[in-house]
């Protein structure tokens, strides 16, 4: 499973085409964004943070800023990000979410009770429905950054929430902690 693990080259933030099918069934490919962690060994698990950002946003900078900024995320977690654009349409077609994830899964041993989503603005209630619907059983938690509508609502039961207004990463961070160590 992981004879393609990217292993001690990405341990620095890199781009990678993965290739993405929508509900009209067309593949396209989409950028994802990751760093692997400073500790990152292919025989231990370790926990991801995937942040889903709103069009325009650029995910090489996000991933850039989150593990030049917190030396737990940059040592110990997969951190990566993928923007909504044509070629991943998310807000549109939840169903594309599910790539950034297989890719993820196949590339590094993610922890699997400590996977993390994180969806800023627009993103949020798309992604919110994906992590409480879609795949209320795989993830840890959900982080929502400066959501537009409601961050609560009938489905958050199903998945630990977050929310985060402004740019502070402080409460993220928080929220993560009790997760960081991988031992």
């Amino acid at each position: 499973r992981f004879s393609k693990n990217p292993g001690q080259k990405n341990k620095k933030v890199t781009e990678k085409e993965i290739e993405v099918v929508g509900s009209s069934n067309k593949p396209t490919q989409a950028t994802i964004v990751f760093h692997g962690g400073a500790a990152y060994r292919k025989n231990e698990s370790f926990p991801l943070l995937l942040t889903y950002l709103e069009a325009g946003e650029d995910p090489k900078a996000y991933v850039k800023n989150l593990v030049d900024t917190n030396e737990v995320l940059k040592k110990d977690w997969i951190v990566a990000a993928i923007a909504d654009s044509d070629d991943f349409p998310f807000v549109k077609d939840r169903k594309v979410g599910l790539y950034p994830l297989l890719f993820l899964r196949d590339a590094f041993n993610i922890d699997s009770d400590r996977w993390f989503v994180e969806g800023v603005g627009k993103i949020c209630a798309p992604l919110q429905q994906f992590a409480s619907v879609d795949l209320s059983d795989r993830f840890a938690g959900l982080i929502l950054r400066n959501p537009e509508s409601a961050a609560v609502n009938d489905n958050s039961g199903r998945v630990s929430v977050c929310v985060v207004h402004g740019d502070d990463a402080t409460a993220a961070a928080a929220y993560t902690a009790p997760n960081a160590e991988h031992h």
